[in-house]
This record gives structure tokens, C-alpha cells and sequence, in this order.
């Protein structure tokens, strides 16, 4: 499965909102078409206020289809046809991660940790200021880095993978 981000719609395929009902009065839409090979599966539509984002990505969670896009994430069950949730970031959203049965997501200075429905186990802010990424997750220890004098003034860190607490 690949997803790719196109603002213009497929016109033989009706998309499927993911972005909340309340999202249809925004402007903003882009679309995100779900392909295995050359065939298209599924076109999706998200709505937003805003600018678009230097980062977008679009995976696959079990049932749920995660896309990040711009300052949100959006979190839609695919099987049950609704939209779970949606992350705003202050800046920006940056990555996405799974490890294990966890979801993480990284924006410009914080980072989320989402149990299996969607649900928020933990955010830790002040990671960065201008990008998290996380580089390794090895026994309950996520190894990451912020930007914190960009660019390139990346800083490591370690977080307990299950709580957030800083690590020595």
C-alpha cells in the first residue's frame, strides 16, 4: 500500500472525508490517494485552515489510517468509517512512528504517544524547537534528537517508551 498527496481530486472516485465533520466549511482540502501497484483503493479528503506543511505522511495502523499533514494529524478508522480524533500541533507536525503497538508522533517540539484506539498515553514538549525525530526504539527506550539551533544544532535525548519520562 502507498499513499501519495495530491490537491487536486480523482474525478472517478468519491473521497472519503477524514478530517471531521466539522472540517467541511474549511477552504483548505488536499487529498491523499491509497494505491496497491497502479490501482487506485481509496482517495481520501482532508479539510484545513492554514498553510499545508513542509511535512506530509500517510500510513497504514492497523484498521486506522494515520495522515499527517500540515500543524494536525488526523486518525480515521477505516473499517468503522469514522474519524477518531485529531492532533493540533502549536507549529508544525513533523513524523510518524510505530513501535511495537505504539504510535508515536513528533512535530516541531513535541511528541505524542497513541495507544492502539487512538487515545493519548503521553506527550513530552520542550524536545526541540525546530524539529523531533526519533531514531530507535530498543527495549522500552526511544533514542531521539531535537533541532534545537537549526540548522543542524540537533540534541539527543532518551524517553522511557511507555511513560515519556526523560532519561538519563
Amino acid at each position: 500500500m502507498t499513499y501519495s498527496f495530491t490537491p487536486f481530486r480523482e474525478d472517478h472516485m468519491e473521497p472519503i472525508l477524514i478530517s471531521g465533520a466539522a472540517s467541511i466549511w474549511y477552504h483548505s482540502q488536499e487529498f491523499i490517494v491509497e494505491r496497491d501497484g497502479d490501482e487506485v483503493l481509496n482517495v481520501y479528503e482532508i479539510r484545513f485552515e492554514g498553510g499545508a506543511g513542509a511535512f506530509k505522511e500517510a500510513l497504514k495502523w492497523g484498521s486506522i489510517l494515520v495522515v499527517g499533514h500540515g500543524a494536525c494529524v488526523y486518525l480515521y478508522d477505516v473499517k468503522e468509517g469514522k474519524a477518531l480524533r485529531t492532533l493540533s500541533f502549536d507549529g508544525y507536525f513533523g513524523h510518524l512512528y510505530v513501535f511495537k503497538d505504539l504510535l508515536y508522533v513528533a512535530g516541531d517540539h513535541e511528541l505524542y504517544c497513541l495507544g492502539g484506539r487512538g487515545d493519548i498515553l503521553w506527550k513530552r514538549d520542550n524536545l526541540g524547537i525546530d524539529g523531533v525525530i526519533i531514531e530507535a526504539c530498543e527495549k522500552d527506550i526511544l533514542y531521539g534528537a531535537g533541532e534545537w539551533d537549526p540548522p543542524g544544532g540537533w540534541r539527543s535525548f532518551r524517553l522511557n517508551s511507555k511513560t515519556g519520562e526523560r532519561l538519563p
